[in-house]
């Protein structure tokens, strides 16, 4: 398809699945395949009124824009995400004929047991819970946890750059019994205490005291895992060494990445242990982690150990710090997407200071 059109015979190039450049309505056409990055300097180079042509773009085209934009960079990613907001006072009034095609496809492909009269009995019930999945946030929010996931960027970028910050912070799914999403990339140990708290049996408004519960405890124990002989299937050298050892794998976490050679194995008698890195992201396609996080919320609701020394009292402190920072940072992501839109009107360089500001913390980490 061909987004965008020739404006009093001025070639206006717009990001898309094919680009066509021509000269004026009755040119010369040229066809041509861009790669990530040219997709997003297409879309900067755009007027403004035009850029939201990346809503009418196929989910694969948009993807590679985000991708384009991650790959430049931490204000690229800023720049690109904050346009959503101009986006989304345009599109409040689409028409909401997109639902009813969705859900007539979605009724032709479920499986012949399923109670087809039932659902079609509450189709309004199910379009309230479905909302708007051609709303901006929803495209923007599918693009980037797509970035997230992405192994490629993720080692381009590096894990401790202002871009992957932004990107662990951005990518979010919901919690219950929480008012707000929680970021995507959050470890699963933190996962299971922010749950915690919505359920009431872990207070962070409150300072730990002595005699409270050590749930800290539990954190520490539950962080710490046994890894498992290598399957078959998996492959590769040692993860030890800061990624240098050349050995085969022996050990691997069924929750996380690490693969470990015999050598590099550190523990007790029995299976080595390490300080497990699982993150949501992985729910998908991890069943253990499910298992884990059943476990640990389960230990934790039956946890009688009461914090008796100094030391106890203040690792309980640290952990609820942890956790009151990520919910903090987390809660004023939409605001900041405002704030990146009020720094760009004043400029590149207030825009790359505050995003540095911003930025150089990751209580996800």
């Amino acid at each position: 398809p061909l987004y965008g059109g020739d404006v009093d015979g001025v070639a206006v190039e717009v990001p898309g699945p094919v680009f066509v450049k021509y000269a004026s309505a009755c040119g010369t056409a040229r066809l041509r395949h861009d790669d990530d990055a040219t997709m997003f300097r297409r879309w900067e180079r755009l007027p403004a009124p035009l850029r939201c042509v990346v809503m009418e773009m196929s989910e694969d085209a948009f993807l590679r824009v985000y991708r384009g934009a991650a790959l430049r960079g931490v204000e690229a990613l800023s720049r690109l995400d904050a346009s959503r907001v101009d986006l989304a006072r345009r599109r409040r009034t689409r028409d909401p004929r997109w639902f009813e095609r969705g859900f007539r496809q979605a009724m032709r492909d479920l499986p012949d047991e399923l109670p087809v009269e039932m659902l079609r009995d509450h189709r309004q019930q199910i379009r309230d819970a479905m909302g708007d999945t051609q709303q901006p946030d929803f495209v923007f929010n599918m693009a980037i946890v797509n970035v997230l996931v992405d192994d490629e960027i993720k080692a381009t970028l590096g894990a401790s750059s202002l871009a992957w910050s932004w990107v662990m912070r951005h990518a979010t799914c919901p919690v219950p019994n929480h008012d707000q999403p929680l970021a995507a990339y959050t470890l699963v140990a933190d996962f299971c205490m922010h749950l915690l708290t919505g359920s009431g049996v872990a207070t962070p408004s409150m300072e730990p005291r002595m005699g409270d519960l050590d749930l800290a405890a539990v954190y520490e124990a539950e962080r710490v895992r046994p890894l498992r002989p290598r399957l078959a299937a998996e492959t590769g050298t040692c993860d030890g060494a800061g990624g240098a050892c050349p050995h085969p794998i022996a050990w691997t976490c069924p929750l996380c990445d690490v693969a470990i050679c015999s050598a590099c194995a550190v523990g007790p008698t029995g299976a080595p242990t390490h300080e497990c890195d699982g993150r949501v992201i992985r729910f998908g396609d991890r069943p253990a982690l499910v298992g884990y996080m059943q476990q640990f919320v389960s230990k934790c609701t039956q946890c009688r150990v009461r914090i008796a020394t100094p030391e106890r009292l203040a690792a309980n402190a640290r952990l609820r710090a942890r956790i009151i920072a990520q919910r903090d940072w987390l809660a004023t992501t939409d605001r900041d997407r405002l704030t990146a839109r009020a720094r760009l009107a004043k400029g590149d360089a207030a825009h790359a200071a505050w995003l540095a500001e911003t930025y150089s913390r990751n209580p996800l980490a």
